[in-house]
C-alpha cells in the first residue's frame, strides 16, 4: 500500500467515464474488441462449470453484470480513495471524491438510456447494507482466541446493529449537504460506512453478492457454479481495483496501456536480440 498522496491527475468524472467506456459498455480507445465480449464469453465459461448456468438469458445476464460491475467500481473507488490517502488532498472539497462518481455513473446511464441497470444497482447496493450487519457476527472469528469477547450477549449485538444503522442515517444527513437526489445519497450512504475494507471483509460480501445476482439470473447454481460466480464477481471487483491503480500511476488508463505494451515490446526486442547472437 503507498503511503504517499496525491491528487488525480485527471478528473474524477473522467476516471470514471473511460473506466465504463473501456471496461464496462463499448470499444476502448486501445482494445480491438468490446467490453461486452468478456461478458459473453464469461457466460459461456460459467454454463460449462454449470449447466445450470447454460440456460441463462444471455440479456438478462449482462444487465445485471453490468450493475453489479458499476456498483462494485464505486465501492472500489471509495476504498481506493482511503487506502491512498487521496480524499486527504481533495479536505476542502471532498465531495468532489465522494459524489463524482456515483453523480457520473448516474447520469452516464440516463444519458445511454440505461435507467434499468441504475435501478438494478440498488439491489446490489442493499446486499452490502445487509453484509455490514450481518458481518458482525463473523468479526469474532478473526478475534484473538485468549482475548475476551467483545459481542457477549444478544443485547449488546443489537446494539453494535443499531450503531450501524446510526453511522447510516449520519452519513445520510452528511450527503445531504452535498446532494439533494436522495437514491444517490443512500447508495452512497451504504458504500461510505462499508469503506475502508480489506479482502477478509470481502470475501464475506461476494458470497452474499454471488447468491443476490444468482437470484436475479434467475438461476439456481450448484456448489461449483456458486463458486464459480463468486470468483468471477471477485475478478469484477479486482479488475476495478487495478484499473484505479493504473490510472493513479500513469495518470491515464491510455498512458497506462501505453506503457505496458512499450514494455512487452523491449521484452520482446531484447529477447529476439538475444536469440541472433
Amino acid at each position: 500500500m503507498k503511503s504517499k498522496s496525491s491528487k488525480w491527475k485527471l478528473s474524477p468524472a473522467d476516471i470514471c467515464k473511460e473506466y465504463y467506456e473501456t471496461q464496462i459498455f463499448s470499444t476502448g480507445p486501445i482494445d480491438d474488441a468490446s467490453a461486452l465480449d468478456y461478458f459473453v464469453e464469461a457466460s459461456i465459461t460459467l454454463g460449462v462449470i454449470d449447466s445450470n448456468l447454460h440456460d441463462v438469458d444471455m440479456k438478462l445476464f449482462t444487465k445485471e453484470v453490468l450493475a453489479l460491475n458499476l456498483e462494485l467500481f464505486g465501492l472500489a473507488w471509495l476504498n481506493f480513495n482511503h487506502n491512498y490517502h487521496i480524499i486527504d488532498q481533495y479536505a476542502s472539497s471532498p465531495e468532489t471524491i465522494w459524489l463524482r462518481e456515483i453523480t457520473t455513473a448516474k447520469q452516464y446511464l440516463l444519458e445511454r438510456g440505461n435507467t434499468d441497470i441504475w435501478n438494478n444497482m440498488h439491489s446490489y447496493n442493499e446486499v452490502i447494507f445487509k453484509c455490514i450487519t450481518q458481518e458482525l457476527i463473523y468479526e469474532r472469528w478473526v478475534s484473538l482466541r485468549d482475548m475476551p469477547k467483545f459481542v457477549k450477549s444478544d443485547d449488546s449485538f443489537e446494539t453494535l446493529k443499531n450503531n450501524r444503522v446510526k453511522q447510516f442515517e449520519d452519513a445520510l444527513d452528511l450527503f445531504h449537504k452535498y446532494s439533494k437526489d436522495s437514491e444517490i445519497r443512500i447508495l452512497l450512504s451504504t458504500r461510505h460506512i462499508y469503506v475502508p475494507y480489506d479482502m477478509f471483509r470481502f470475501a464475506m460480501l461476494s458470497r452474499f453478492l454471488t447468491l443476490e445476482f444468482a437470484s436475479r439470473i434467475e438461476c439456481k447454481p450448484n456448489q461449483a457454479g456458486i463458486f464459480a460466480l463468486q470468483e468471477f464477481i471477485a475478478a469484477l471487483h479486482q479488475n476495478a481495483t487495478m484499473y484505479l491503480e493504473s490510472v493513479y500511476e500513469w495518470g491515464s488508463y491510455i498512458s497506462a496501456k501505453k506503457a505496458t505494451y512499450d514494455t512487452i515490446l523491449m521484452l520482446k526486442k531484447f529477447l529476439d536480440n538475444r536469440k541472433n547472437k
